[in-house]
């Protein structure tokens, strides 16, 4: 390598060498430790530098740590990641905030009508719902008897009303 070779390899190549190194871990890298992590600020840390939506799913559903996954779900902005995580988190209070951040009124009756875990979230779920379609599917088909009276008393059109109270949903009303 001539002199030439050697200063133009050294003005363009430490530049960007540093600027790689300057980056630090990659999304995947930081993924990784925030989900191992025990709680330590270094997996807050990372939890922190994510900005890929699909990993910071991930680890707001599979963090070790509440504290980690809580954190991924503050940076969480995507409907679809978010109904995911509501619906799967390994901790009630990653999914109940993600509940709060989900405005999408099919996922929130799903979460309603099924979840099986946390009757919060369930019941957060419900009080968010404000389409009467889904609302009255909620009174109609949940599974936990006190959302579908919870559902009940969000209704307001009286012909859905009716057809529950003629069809029986609630069988200890009947007469």
């Amino acid at each position: 390598m001539n002199t030439h070779q050697h200063l133009l390899a050294t003005l363009v190549i430490a530049p960007l060498f540093l600027a790689l190194t300057a980056c630090g871990p990659n999304q995947k890298e930081l993924a990784k430790t925030a989900k191992l992590s025990p709680g330590d600020s270094a997996g807050v840390a990372a939890a922190g530098k994510l900005t890929d939506q699909t990993l910071l799913a991930d680890v707001a559903r599979f963090a070790n740590a509440e504290s980690i996954s809580n954190a991924a779900v503050k940076k969480l902005a995507d409907q679809t990641a978010l109904a995911e995580v509501a619906k799967s988190a390994r901790h009630a209070s990653t999914r109940q905030a993600a509940v709060e951040k989900l405005t999408d009124q099919a996922a929130l009756a799903d979460i309603a009508k099924n979840d099986k875990n946390f009757a919060n979230v369930r019941l957060g779920a419900l009080g968010k719902l404000t389409d009467q379609a889904f609302l009255a599917d909620v009174a109609k088909n949940a599974k936990d008897n006190s959302v579908r009276q919870e559902a009940v008393t969000k209704l307001t059109d009286q012909a859905t009303l009716a057809d529950i109270a003629k069809n029986g949903f609630f069988p200890h009303f009947r007469g």
